[in-house]
């Protein structure tokens, strides 16, 4: 399926290569542009709860209880 363009392998950090199918719907000749690996679980989620209004505290909190994922180092 990479052969014939219906997959994309990209690197993925820390999980090594990832196959991802590309869009079905392709418009003129244009190669479509591998955008880079998924995001990762918990990857922004605080930047999603800080538009919706969460207070940095709040959200900081959430991280500290393992609601947004591994705790990241300080």
């Amino acid at each position: 399926m990479v052969d014939i363009g219906s997959l994309v392998e990209t690197e993925w950090p820390g999980s090594g290569p990832v196959r991802q199918p590309v869009p079905a719907a392709r418009f003129g000749d244009d190669p479509l542009p591998a955008d880079g690996a998924p995001p990762r679980y918990g990857e922004h989620s605080e930047a999603v709860l800080a538009e919706l209004g969460y207070a940095e505290s709040t959200i900081a909190e959430l991280r500290a209880d393992g609601v947004l994922g591994p705790a990241r180092p300080s």
